[in-house]
């Protein structure tokens, strides 16, 4: 919604300097004309000077909105480019290194790039949330869904709780589980400051899985918060 409102400023005010930029043209024809009157006429009223002055500064701001038209216009360009065609471009290319003959799947992220892309990061986060129920097994979609919580809305709490529902929703491997602890103890201390309960997320994974590498990074971690 916010990408489609940017648009729509950018669309008016284009339309406005382009107006103010044809308005200029047909003024300074009509200047012009006023000009050539006076001089084949002998200037008897001595005009002329004036109207040259006038002519320049008319001329001035008509190349003034040009420039300013020019600039809005490749700022809509730039919008238009990376919500629809860059993210095209890069499925073509991905499909390019990755695909074989046959018909390429659907992404279903893309749909969350694009809405990402437009401002709408609510609807990114559905749209991750929907993923997730479809592919129970990839921590991808709720580790996004977290970090537009975190980064983009500034709701750590809410990411954390993201973070958690994720845990909650099946079994996780040991890496799996260790990553989405190891996120929620650095959005504590990170965004939130509380060490505290970053500790305790720190710990579960000792406790879980006391003689792995996860294992050894929180103790690591711990030392150096002075907490172990």
């Amino acid at each position: 919604m916010k990408g489609w409102l940017g648009v729509g400023i950018l669309l008016a005010a284009i339309a406005a300097f382009w107006m103010m930029f044809a308005r200029s043209g047909v003024e300074l024809a009509q200047m012009d004309q006023k000009i050539s009157a006076a001089v084949n006429a002998g200037d008897p009223d001595y005009v002329v000077p004036a109207l040259k002055d006038e002519r320049e500064t008319l001329e001035g701001q008509r190349i003034l909105n040009g420039i300013i038209l020019t600039l809005v216009s490749a700022g809509l360009i730039g919008i238009l480019f990376s919500v629809y065609v860059l993210p095209t471009i890069a499925d073509r290319i991905s499909q390019g290194i990755f695909g074989s003959g046959a018909p390429a799947e659907p992404d279903p992220m893309h749909d969350a790039r694009v809405l990402i892309g437009q401002g709408d990061f609510e609807g990114a986060i559905e749209v991750f949330r929907a993923i997730a129920e479809q592919r129970p097994d990839d921590r991808v979609p709720w580790m996004e869904m977290a970090k537009l919580q975190r980064e983009e809305l500034h709701e750590p709490m809410e990411a954390i709780a993201t973070l958690h529902s994720a845990l909650l929703h099946q079994k996780w491997s040991q890496d799996d589980e260790a990553f989405f602890q190891f996120r929620i103890a650095e959005i504590f201390e990170e965004s939130l400051g509380d060490r505290g309960r970053a500790a305790l997320a720190l710990k579960k994974v000792i406790e879980k899985f006391p003689d792995s590498r996860h294992a050894g990074n929180a103790r690591h971690k711990l030392q150096e918060w002075g907490m172990s």
